[in-house]
């Protein structure tokens, strides 16, 4: 290669002297013409303006089972909305897989997670099934979402908010369990964040000036059917042969016979 572009940083038990002889020895390696910012790959996420959905994308594949993914657009990112997603996340996420799997026994594995890409936010669900039809599994994420909503206040009482909300603040002013996930976080915040270090304090204080109403509106506005700004991959594979339901287009004769109490066959 003619050219190069590198960022990164110095994390650990050495002086700046150190990191800087080591960064000279490092620039001496390469000896390359620099590879300007602005020839970059830009990272993209698409965005769904339209608001006709929502939207599905079919495949197949050769591969055993059917999986699904849905992806439910929640606005921009601003602090409040991200706080309010991120509480919304970690109920979900718990009663998915309770529902999908441990009650309805649809999937070995149900997952919902909240993500955060390019500063838009949105909620994902997924499921992997190797008894259910995609069509079936979809509706399935649509009907738990519904009655969610239906019964948010119910589902999140206030003091439930509140104990979720502080259990999340902590875990943002303690970021860092170890030196390798300290490098890696403040990586992510130097050169995704445009050096803002600030950035787990202004979360923490709009997780602490969210109101319960504001998190409900949030979560209403965002997860209801009036959002439309949906997305959902169905993956369809192959499930057992020997159990498929066919379509019965003949009489029902043809595939058996009525009974009653007193006759084994009625005509």
């Amino acid at each position: 290669f003619k050219t190069c572009f590198i960022e990164g940083f110095f994390i650990g038990n050495l002086t700046l002297k150190e990191a800087e002889s080591l960064w000279l020895d490092i620039k001496d390696s390469l000896r390359q013409e620099p590879f300007k910012p602005k020839n970059h790959y830009q990272k993209k996420v698409f965005v769904i303006t339209d608001t006709m959905g929502p939207y599905m994308i079919h495949k197949t594949t050769p591969l055993m089972g059917n999986g699904v993914v849905l992806a439910i657009d929640q606005s921009s990112f601003s602090f409040q909305n991200r706080a309010a997603q991120n509480i919304l996340s970690q109920t979900l996420r718990e009663a998915f897989f309770t529902s999908l799997r441990s009650k309805q026994k649809t999937a070995y594995i149900a997952h919902a997670a909240d993500i955060e890409m390019q500063r838009h936010l949105y909620q994902l669900f997924s499921v992997q099934s190797n008894s259910h039809e995609v069509d079936d599994l979809l509706a399935r994420f649509e009907i738990f979402i519904e009655n969610y909503i239906e019964n948010l206040e119910k589902q999140i009482p206030e003091q439930r908010f509140e104990k979720i909300k502080t259990s999340l603040i902590e875990n943002l002013e303690n970021p860092y369990k170890n030196l390798q996930e300290m490098s890696s976080r403040l990586n992510y915040l130097a050169f995704d964040y445009e050096a803002d270090f600030l950035w787990y304090d202004k979360r923490i204080e709009a997780m602490q000036n969210l109101s319960y109403q504001e998190f409900l509106d949030f979560s209403k506005e965002t997860l209801s059917k009036d959002n439309k700004k949906r997305l959902a991959i169905l993956f369809e594979g192959k499930l057992d042969k020997n159990f498929k339901y066919k379509k019965l287009d003949q009489e029902p004769k043809t595939i058996g016979f009525y009974k009653t109490k007193d006759l084994e066959e009625v005509q």
